[in-house]
């Protein structure tokens, strides 16, 4: 009579919880709601390295701190177009 084994690797995978982005992390539609934009603008800026975002898997994720700052950096203030961030204030 054969004695029944259990696959470590199945016990392994149960016992491992999924890591899932949480607290401050925002997603691309989000990012692309609080700035005025389309979300596929902001994965291009993200892909361009204009915008900083942590990839989990094929998901995107931003932290919002990091992207005021990098919209300060690398946008300039325009009396042209759409405003996307606030010179005076320095606020999107």
């Amino acid at each position: 009579m054969k004695a029944k084994h259990k696959s470590k690797r199945n016990a392994v995978k149960a016992e491992t919880p999924a890591v899932a982005p949480a607290g401050p992390f925002l997603d691309q539609g989000e990012v692309a709601k609080r700035l005025g934009l389309q979300p596929r603008t902001v994965g291009n800026w993200a892909r361009e390295q204009k915008l900083p975002a942590y990839r989990f898997g094929r998901l995107l994720r931003f932290k919002w701190d990091e992207v005021e700052s990098a919209l300060a950096a690398n946008f300039r203030c325009s009396s042209h177009g759409p405003i996307i961030f606030n010179c005076e204030t320095h606020e999107i």
